[in-house]
C-alpha cells in the first residue's frame, strides 16, 4: 500500500471539519436564528417569541457553515448602501473552534461589507475590528434591548 505524504493542505483539511457553501434551507436558517442565544443577540425589544419567527429570505444571500453536515453557522448579507450588510452567526458552542474560519470563508466578496452592531456588544465589535471593519457611522439610540436604549456602530470593510 502506497502511503500519501501528509502536506500542509492535507493537515489543515483534517484539522478543520468546517464546509462553507451558499445557501442554507429554511429549516437551516430557523436552526441557527432561533437559537434561544443567537436570537436574544439579533433582535431587539418588542420582537415576537423565537417559536412565531417568519423567516424571510427574499432580499439575502446566504452561506452556510456545516460540521459533520450540520448547520453551525449562517451568514446573512443584505443590499446595503453601495454593498451588502454582513451578519453572520454561528452557534454558542462551536464559537470558539469555527468562528474566526467561517468568517473568514464567507467574507469573500468584491463589493464593500458593512455591519451594524450595537454598541454594548463589545466583544462583536473588537471581533468585527480584527478583520478589519472600520467605524463609518454611529446611529444614536438605534437598539432597545432590555429596556435600555443604545447607539448601533456601522462598520466598513
Amino acid at each position: 500500500m502506497k502511503v500519501q505524504p501528509l502536506t500542509l493542505s492535507t493537515l489543515l483539511l483534517q484539522a478543520v471539519k468546517l464546509i462553507v457553501r451558499e445557501g442554507a434551507s429554511l429549516e437551516d436558517i430557523k436552526a441557527i436564528l432561533c437559537n434561544p442565544s443567537i436570537y436574544d443577540t439579533i433582535t431587539s425589544d418588542g420582537c415576537e417569541d423565537f417559536s412565531d419567527f417568519q423567516v424571510i429570505i427574499d432580499s439575502c444571500f446566504l452561506i452556510g457553515g456545516y460540521v459533520d453536515n450540520k448547520i453551525v453557522a449562517l451568514a446573512c448579507y443584505y443590499p446595503f448602501r453601495d454593498g451588502l450588510k454582513y451578519h453572520p452567526n454561528v452557534l454558542p458552542r462551536y464559537r470558539a473552534k469555527y468562528a474566526s474560519k467561517f468568517v473568514e470563508q464567507s467574507l469573500k466578496r468584491t463589493q464593500p461589507i458593512y455591519v451594524e452592531i450595537p454598541e454594548i456588544y463589545k466583544h462583536v465589535i473588537s471581533f468585527a475590528k480584527k478583520y478589519g471593519f472600520k467605524l463609518v457611522e454611529i446611529n444614536k439610540d438605534a437598539h432597545k434591548k432590555n429596556n435600555s436604549v443604545c447607539d448601533t456602530n456601522i462598520m466598513r470593510l
